[in-house]
Formats: C-alpha cells, sequence, structure tokens
C-alpha cells in the first residue's frame, strides 16, 4: 500500500501477535527459499497511475506497454500477445 511504514505498523500491535509477526518478518529475500514457508517478506513496488483498460488499448495500438509492468510479466504477455495473432 502505498505510505505503508512497517515500523509505524508494528508499534501498533501488541503482545502475541506482534510476536508472531517479529519472528517471520525478514529483509532477506534469501531467507524465503531457506524453508518451505513461515516468513514474510514485505517489499515497496512503485505505484503507477495506469490501469489494465489503457494497458488493453496500448497493446491494440501495437505501443510498448513494458515500462508499465516487470520484465517478466511483459514477456509472458507478449507470448500471449503473439499465440493470439
Amino acid at each position: 500500500r502505498p505510505g505503508f511504514e512497517q515500523d509505524a505498523a508494528l508499534q501498533q500491535i501488541n503482545g502475541a501477535d506482534r510476536d508472531f509477526l517479529l519472528q517471520r518478518i525478514t529483509h532477506n529475500i534469501d531467507a524465503l527459499s531457506v524453508q518451505a514457508a513461515g516468513k514474510i517478506l514485505l517489499k515497496s513496488v512503485p505505484q503507477l497511475d495506469i490501469s489494465s483498460t489503457q494497458i488493453r488499448r496500448a497493446l491494440a495500438a501495437g505501443d510498448d506497454v513494458c515500462r508499465w509492468m516487470p520484465e517478466a510479466a511483459c514477456q509472458q504477455l507478449m507470448r500471449l500477445k503473439s499465440n493470439d495473432d
């Protein structure tokens, strides 16, 4: 969520809930692959002023839409689009 501040949010949680979260939150992405489950990684992502409708219209017009999404998502979208052509 835009404006989310992890430290401020944790200060509002007390007791067992806070302990639960503190045991599971990690800042190391590699920690997610060490065990099958149980870790929480909070990541900031850029907020873009774009809608799926705008992306569909841009695709239909032949415009480049890759600037609006992660590279892997764009590659998958291009594969799907090429299958439709």
